[in-house]
């Protein structure tokens, strides 16, 4: 009911009806292949436990604080990514955040910024998965941490 109210809404033409079921329908059909990948590749139970998540180490969150950052941020301030990542170490973050800063006077990165660039299209899923999930009672934070955007950047 809610998909055909909203195809209502958004289709005005016959062409819009069969571009909203192309789109739908391949929606779906990522959605499936997402989930039905948990079945053929075994991910581990405590990816759902507090304080583990599928960010492994300082590569992986250093090459995300550049999506994250400028998606959520606007900026390539690293500053409030290092203090926010739940997964970094406190003894990590206080490294990090005490690294000297550049001539613009920002934290440094020394990863390239290629592999956040690949996996753009991952975050918008995440976010995707996130909201939807939010409407069916779920509480996942919109911020680029929550366990959505880590499964779907760690899946794609």
């Amino acid at each position: 009911m809610l998909i055909k109210n909203i195809k209502n809404s958004v289709c005005h033409s016959k062409s819009d009806q069969r571009l909203f079921n192309l789109y739908f329908i391949s929606f779906v059909g990522f959605c499936l292949a997402f989930i039905s990948s948990f079945i053929f590749k075994a991910t581990p139970a405590p990816v759902l436990f507090r304080g583990w998540g599928l960010f492994r180490g300082h590569d992986g969150s250093h090459y995300y604080f550049w999506l994250r950052s400028i998606i959520f941020d606007g900026d390539f301030v690293f500053k409030n990514d290092i203090i926010n990542d739940s997964l970094l170490p406190e003894t990590t973050k206080q490294l990090l955040l005490s690294q000297p800063l550049t001539d613009s006077g920002l934290l440094p990165n020394k990863y390239p910024i290629g592999w956040a660039i690949m996996l753009s299209p991952a975050i918008l899923i995440g976010y995707l998965s996130a909201f939807v999930l939010n409407l069916f009672g779920f509480n996942y934070a919109i911020d680029g941490y929550s366990l959505p955007y880590q499964l779907a950047i760690t899946r794609l």
